[in-house]
């Protein structure tokens, strides 16, 4: 299916932006991980390694092959695999301010050992801007951020065939920045999904369908992840001051982790082994916005922060060593 709807592109401009805004932090030496590798998407669609305490990236595959003006709304790692999958959405006249053309979205499965993508057809409904891989089926899961349609879906997409097979219809609407996130352990995948003003969890049971209606999370939800060695449950929030807050996905009660001076925090990813959450937060640099690569240990709240990234940075996962199935 296309979308002509240009909110969903205007929405990707305002979630970049929210990762280029800037993290007050002081910078010290980070931790790069070791047990597998962090990568993200460098404007507007190469996939790269990026070591989170010198900020040095290493390109691994050129999403521009997919098609025209391509743009990455999301990226999540297979666990079980080496696979990366990307949401890439492409446009041979993209909306703006004047109007354009429809925007295509297709899964995108890159294997990072070789460069090589294999992209699925264009996707039958648009998704909110935010997947996460099954590791125990390779599946792809998602919500449908669709205008046209009578319900807000979500759906389970096979990454080769691009087929999206309903799960659960949902109680509310959602948006391109419903947020996403599985806890493999016990079948369960998280949406924070903006309600009137505010985020709300919910809960799907990945092998009956069934939706819970969970707590308030409240304003300012800029991420989400799972540590997956324990399906803890984390969240960026933005606002007078950037955190890292635990959740209790029960009653909605946060601890807080780290807390930063600054504008913004994004595109939250978790290597389960060293319990390491990574995310992407601006500085300014004189009068230029960089990213730096912010790691909060999520269960002490040990904070550091990597050098200066002079790139746009869009979505992070890390992605275990092959093999690593803690």
């Amino acid at each position: 299916m296309v979308i002509t709807v240009t909110r969903r592109v205007s929405g990707l401009v305002a979630a970049t932006a929210i990762a280029l805004i800037g993290v007050g932090a002081q910078a010290v030496p980070a931790a790069a991980p070791v047990s597998g590798a962090l990568y993200g998407i460098t404007f507007p669609a190469t996939l790269v390694t990026i070591d989170p305490a010198s900020g040095g990236q290493t390109q691994v595959a050129q999403l521009a092959s997919i098609g025209p003006n391509p743009f990455v709304a999301a990226l999540a790692a297979d666990s079980r695999s080496s696979a990366l999958v990307a949401l890439v959405g492409t446009c041979t006249s993209c909306p703006g301010a004047k109007g354009g053309g429809p925007v295509f979205f297709q899964l995108a499965k890159v294997d990072p050992a070789t460069g090589s993508i294999q992209a699925s057809p264009v996707l039958q409904r648009p998704l909110a801007f935010s997947i996460a891989v099954d590791p125990a089926t390779h599946q792809v899961w998602g919500v449908t951020d669709c205008s046209t349609c009578t319900s807000q879906t979500v759906v389970r997409i096979d990454p080769s065939s691009g087929v999206e097979t309903d799960v659960a219809t949902l109680p509310v609407s959602s948006s391109f920045d419903t947020l996403v996130a599985l806890a493999p352990r016990s079948d369960t995948l998280y949406l924070a999904i903006p309600v009137v003003g505010t985020y709300q969890l919910f809960t799907v049971s990945t092998t009956t369908g069934i939706v819970n209606a969970g707590p308030q999370l409240g304003q300012g939800i800029t991420g989400m992840a799972v540590d997956t060695s324990n399906d803890a449950l984390f969240v960026l929030r933005n606002g007078v001051s950037q955190s890292v807050e635990r959740i209790d996905p029960d009653t909605g009660g946060q601890t807080l982790l780290a807390s930063f001076s600054g504008f913004g925090l994004s595109f939250a990813t978790v290597d389960p082994r060293s319990h390491t959450l990574f995310a992407a937060g601006l500085v300014l640099i004189q009068t230029l916005h960089e990213i730096e690569i912010v790691s909060v240990n999520d269960r002490n709240g040990a904070m550091s922060v990597g050098q200066p990234i002079n790139a746009i940075v869009g979505p992070l996962a890390f992605q275990r060593l092959h093999g690593d199935v803690n």
